[in-house]
């Protein structure tokens, strides 16, 4: 017995710093020790190894299984026993999500884990593309309040491989921080307007880019919604949304813009267009309407209704 862990042993094999051992079934029950919380975990046909002066127990099974939280989370890895609680390492697989990383902490309410690759996955069909990939990011998963914290590295060596990809919308973002609602199918992001960019992974769009301060992923529409867009620059011109919102579908598809404004630099004036229905297609291409606001010498504005 060592902390909530009963451990029935067929062999044990002494060493001058550790222990191993292994046997047919073994447990780890529900219990608070201390500062450390151990949920419960049944184990079968384990192997062990027990490092006492590092308080540090690693425990594998047959077939690297584990199940917790009632059932709904199984570990594919290792465990590692300590009196701070019980850690793991390897894939944690749920219905609805999937993360690998190799330092996980299981909580009361669910668990934690270190720069992890982290998969949304939409309904049970297999050919739907993943609503979110996280790479490198961390992880707070909270189990019982169904809700998940997502946080990018941004800063030391990992930093450049961080980051958050839509799959299924075919977007990518450098926001930091999202906020994935099990419940309410949404995921939430939010950022500085200044650095957090969204960028299109279709090939036919050409590297379309645009900066946003949040965004709100909807399960039951499928959709991106992209608030607090500045412009969007295509074609050598500024679309700027109407109250700055933009919505993506599937594979890139950007909803028409109502209702916008296009400002066309040249080195020697600025034209400006408004009431503009837009469809953005790619980085280089756009078309609609809009009403061009020509200023005379009086400085009085008519509006030229303009198509492309």
């Amino acid at each position: 017995s060592h902390l909530s862990a009963t451990i029935p042993t067929e062999e044990i094999f002494f060493t001058p710093d550790s222990l191993m051992a292994s046997g047919a079934t073994a447990s780890i029950k529900e219990a608070t020790i201390g500062k450390g919380y151990f949920p419960s975990v049944e184990l079968k046909n384990y192997t062990m190894r027990w490092f006492p002066k590092s308080d540090s127990m690693f425990i594998d099974t047959k077939g690297n299984s584990f199940n917790f939280y009632k059932g709904s989370t199984q570990l594919e890895g290792g465990l590692l026993l300590r009196s701070a609680g019980l850690y793991g390492h390897g894939k944690l697989k749920r219905s609805d999500a999937e993360l690998t990383s190799n330092d996980i902490k299981f909580n009361k309410e669910g668990f934690l884990a270190n720069q992890a690759q982290f998969t949304i996955k939409e309904g049970q069909q297999q050919s739907f593309r993943p609503i979110l990939v996280g790479q490198n990011v961390d992880v707070d998963f909270n189990v019982a309040k169904g809700q998940v914290e997502l946080t990018t590295n941004t800063e030391g060596f990992d930093a450049d491989s961080s980051g958050m990809v839509f799959p299924y919308a075919a977007y990518r973002t450098s926001i930091n921080k999202a906020r994935w609602n099990i419940n309410n199918k949404t995921v939430a992001m939010k950022g500085d307007v200044d650095n957090s960019t969204f960028t299109s992974m279709a090939a036919d769009q050409e590297g379309l880019s645009f900066n946003g301060s949040a965004a709100l992923y909807e399960g039951e529409k499928m959709t991106l919604n992209i608030s607090g867009v500045p412009y969007i620059r295509t074609a050598d011109v500024k679309i700027i949304p109407d109250k700055g919102v933009v919505s993506i579908r599937r594979n890139g598809e950007m909803l028409p813009l109502k209702k916008a404004r296009i400002e066309i630099d040249t080195l020697n004036s600025s034209h400006r267009l408004k009431d503009a229905d837009i469809r953005i297609t790619s980085r280089n291409h756009f078309e609609g309407s809009a009403s061009y606001q020509y200023v005379t010498v009086l400085k009085d504005t008519f509006g030229i209704k303009m198509e492309y």
